[in-house]
């Protein structure tokens, strides 16, 4: 018998902001509510990290209050593949970023 992935889709953003402890850094933290592919309703931070082009050495991780934890790291594991994070300049149509809300007191990922 196969194991179902674990999906979880954001429900509600609550904060988008860089950490204070590394405010010159690439990476960002978003926070907020999910839902899981097993009904539950939990909150979320999430880390990503720009280090550059091509993206192999981007960074991703996540924490959620169930504790599930995905700890930061490489996307594409120091190899091809796994994604490209891309932090862009803020537009009319977007928020910069700043200090995220407490994350429902979940610590970076």
């Amino acid at each position: 018998m196969g194991v179902t992935p674990y999906h979880v889709d954001s429900t509600e953003i609550t904060g988008y902001g860089v950490d204070p402890a590394f405010p010159n850094s690439t990476a960002r933290d978003i926070c907020g509510v999910a839902r899981t592919n097993a009904g539950e309703t939990v909150q979320f931070r999430v880390r990503m990290g720009d280090n550059g082009e091509p993206g192999i050495n981007d960074t991703f991780g996540i924490r959620l209050s169930n504790g599930y934890d995905v700890i930061t790291r490489p996307l594409g594991n120091g190899g091809p593949g796994g994604g490209n994070v891309q932090l862009h300049n803020s537009n009319p149509s977007s928020t910069a970023p700043s200090s995220p809300s407490d994350c429902g007191g979940l610590a970076t990922p």
